[in-house]
């Protein structure tokens, strides 16, 4: 993730720094690998398992929470993990653009 800034022109329209962010899918555990494949995320922790409801990717600084459609949200439970466009920025080993069909998620990976 990038790291934290602010700007007095802020209108609150953007977000400059989310430590975690969740993506609903069909597939967790085909999602993942293709994380993985792609962007070289790993579970975070590395000995946290993946399973077919939840699996936490990333490192540190940031992760991604990808969970099984439906899925309600902890920590409350009283909302249902459901699919909606996401752009995020990381930081990486080279730049790119992903867009995670068949869902309306967008990486752009830089390198700065």
């Amino acid at each position: 993730m990038l790291p934290i800034s602010s700007s007095e022109d802020d209108d609150g329209s953007s977000c400059v720094r989310v430590p975690t962010r969740g993506l609903p899918v069909g597939d967790v555990l085909k999602f993942a690998a293709a994380l993985k494949e792609q962007l070289a995320l790993e579970p975070y922790p590395v000995w946290s398992p993946i399973s077919k409801e939840f699996a936490y990717l990333g490192d540190i600084s940031g992760q991604l929470a990808v969970v099984k459609i439906a899925r309600p949200w902890l920590p409350t439970e009283t909302e249902l993990a459901t699919v909606a466009p996401v752009q995020l920025t990381i930081s990486g080993q080279r730049e790119q653009q992903i867009q995670l069909s068949p869902y309306p998620y967008l990486i752009t990976v830089t390198t700065s």
